[in-house]
């Protein structure tokens, strides 16, 4: 059996990376520290997936997640990328 990939999963909604250019606005945008946003552990299946793509992601980075919604079209959360 192949590798399988979440990314392909209904119920995983699409995460980029953040650059790092974007990471400052958006946390003034939000008005809450960077270190106080919701974790990502850099072992989460979905991290290791995207790391295809951007290459290795560093502790301390921003991951934005799109999630459908119905009354805004889009939602979009953060999280920070954890080592532990």
């Amino acid at each position: 059996m192949g590798k399988i990939n979440v990314m392909k999963h209904a119920f995983v909604p699409e995460h980029r990376l953040v650059p790092k250019e974007k990471e400052e606005k958006i946390v003034k945008d939000l008005d809450v520290p960077k270190d106080k946003l919701p974790k990502i552990l850099k072992s989460d299946p979905v991290l290791k997936q995207i790391e295809g793509v951007y290459g290795e992601i560093q502790e301390g980075r921003m991951i934005e997640i799109v999630r459908n919604s119905d009354t805004t079209g889009e939602a979009y959360a953060y999280r920070l990328v954890v080592d532990r």
